[in-house]
């Protein structure tokens, strides 16, 4: 059978073209839609596993900075291993890990699970588009690869919500991982049938990895990962833990800092720190985060604590942001890859969407809402949260030659996955706390019987209890409830306003400074040959030895 310019050469010969390519994308979305832990079904896990919200939040951000932190050795396990002894561990590693999620209680252990879980999904994906990223993009162009990279990754976390939404209401929350398992195997199935044990090229062995670096930068990020998610539970310095935490890290931090500086090749290179597109690049994700920290803080609180959205409902409402996900992916793919457009304009329209969602928000706030109104600002989130991660990726990526690209790679996930999510959510938490506070002692000072609209709740509520037969001390016990919860979700709602007035003013700030600041030219990259990163990493790791 003739061989094509751009096929996949893992498979046997049997095999069509099309069904290769297909059969490895839909690997890579498999890979992805398997999370360690689904966040769509939190209350169900926590209840489950007799564990705190705060611990769930944990090791899923463990996962996220496992994959963050094996961005640097990808290439390395890629070149190692054969891309069939690669996928079908990936998967293998993956079904051990779902069946720990789903068994095991004990926090060290899931925690340790999450993290290799993470790291190996990571690998599995890239293994997957890799492979196939000559069909994607015969040019090698960036600009291409990773506008369907971040749609695959950010589409799957979408789809993968309502999916879990569905499993959990109608059985149980265990059931989405065990339709994972089932799907990992029958991918381990089909690959070890239709793939090869073939090395297209020479072996590449695991030498001179900084494995004490990495563990160390993985250390510092789940540690101050845990200071920012119980924080507040914990009461900050007043804890003894968080305090402890603050000094662990700080001095990790130390110690990872001094060994990047201090060899000759760590796993992140402090040149990558010089590069001033990565460093801007840093500063708009640190921004971005605090835009989508709203969402994750407020909005599930206001539909389902206010509008009472059951988890279908609520999950729903992702169908908006896959919508805008879709437009959001196709406007950067054209603009980046076919109009070749600058970044300032993609910047600006992209953060302009994720004001405009605050706007909106800030004027629809209200204790009854239909569904369709959250439409259009879903889907305006989706649309400015995946065009800004393509372009801010490829801005980053801009003027950094290849061997310190999966290092930039790796500090753009601690801004954007492994820590500044965590911190964001933290920030606004924290401030939705004060501010509803503050609004509920503004509130309940003026209620007296001589204020019309709390001695109409009350009443309201006394006459409908005696009338179905409470004694006057339950009436009045149920009219005073009555009135505190009112007030209480009257403090709740001033408080979302109030955050999402701020953070629109922000906004607004912040999009003037795009518009008057600089950006460096577009200079579209293509990735080098396979054939020349195995060269290239050949010759580092036998230089100098």
């Amino acid at each position: 059978m003739p061989q094509g310019k751009y096929r996949i050469m893992t498979f046997k010969e049997f095999v069509p073209d099309p069904i290769r390519f297909i059969i490895l994308l839909i690997t890579a979305i498999i890979f992805q839609f398997t999370s360690f832990v689904y966040l769509t079904n939190l209350n169900d896990v926590v209840g489950g596993k007799a564990i705190t919200t705060e611990d769930v939040k944990l090791i899923s951000s463990v996962s996220f900075i496992g994959m963050t932190m094996v961005f640097p050795i990808l290439f390395r396990i890629k070149f190692r291993f054969m891309s069939r002894t690669i996928i079908l561990s990936a998967a293998a590693i993956l079904i051990v890990a779902n069946l720990i999620s789903i068994y095991s209680n004990n926090l060290l252990v899931l925690l340790i699970a999450a993290f290799i879980a993470g790291a190996v999904r990571m690998v599995g994906t890239f293994e997957c588009l890799s492979t196939i990223q000559l069909i994607i993009t015969p040019k090698r162009d960036f600009t291409v690869f990773f506008s369907v990279v971040y749609l695959i990754v950010l589409g799957s976390i979408q789809v993968s919500g309502l999916l879990t939404a569905e499993m959990s209401d109608f059985y149980d929350w265990t059931y989405m991982p065990t339709m994972m398992i089932t799907l990992l195997l029958v991918v381990m199935i089909v690959l070890y049938i239709l793939m090869r044990p073939i090395r297209l090229m020479k072996k590449f062995p695991l030498y001179q990895i900084d494995w004490l670096g990495l563990a160390l930068w993985s250390l510092v990020l789940i540690i101050f990962n845990f200071v920012f998610e119980y924080g507040k539970r914990l009461d900050w310095f007043d804890s003894p833990y968080i305090c402890i935490g603050v000094i662990t890290g700080t001095v990790l931090l130390i110690c990872a800092i001094q060994r990047m500086l201090g060899i000759r090749r760590p796993v992140i290179m402090p040149e990558v720190f010089k590069y001033k597109n990565l460093l801007k690049s840093l500063v708009l994700l640190a921004f971005l985060q605090i835009f989508l920290s709203t969402g994750n803080v407020v909005m599930n609180a206001y539909t389902g604590g206010i509008l009472h959205y059951d988890i279908l409902h609520n999950t729903s409402l992702n169908w908006a942001v896959f919508v805008g996900v879709l437009i959001g992916a196709a406007y950067a793919f054209y603009w980046m890859s076919i109009y070749r457009g600058g970044y300032k304009p993609i910047f600006f329209i992209g953060f302009g969407s994720l004001v405009l969602y605050h706007f909106i928000l800030y004027f629809i706030f209200q204790p009854a809402l239909s569904k369709e109104y959250l439409y259009l600002p879903y889907a305006l989130k989706g649309f400015g949260y995946v065009s800004l991660y393509i372009s801010i990726a490829l801005y980053a990526a801009q003027g950094i030659p290849f061997p310190h690209f999966f290092a930039s790679l790796s500090v753009l996930g601690f801004v954007r996955t492994a820590l500044g999510g965590t911190m964001a959510n933290s920030l606004c938490t924290n401030v939705l706390q004060y501010l509803q506070k503050k609004n509920l002692a503004n509130l309940t000072m003026d209620i007296d019987f001589m204020n019309p609209a709390s001695s109409q709740v009350y009443s309201s509520v006394l006459h409908k209890s005696l009338i179905s037969g409470q004694t006057i001390e339950q009436a009045q016990a149920a009219a005073t409830s009555a009135l505190y919860g009112a007030s209480n979700m009257q403090a709740l709602l001033l408080s979302w306003k109030e955050i999402f007035g701020g953070v629109t003013l922000l906004g607004i700030l912040f999009l003037l400074g795009i518009a008057s600041a600089h950006y460096m030219k577009p200079v579209y990259q293509q990735f080098p040959k396979m054939k020349n990163i195995w060269k290239y990493m050949w010759g580092k790791a036998y230089s100098e030895r």
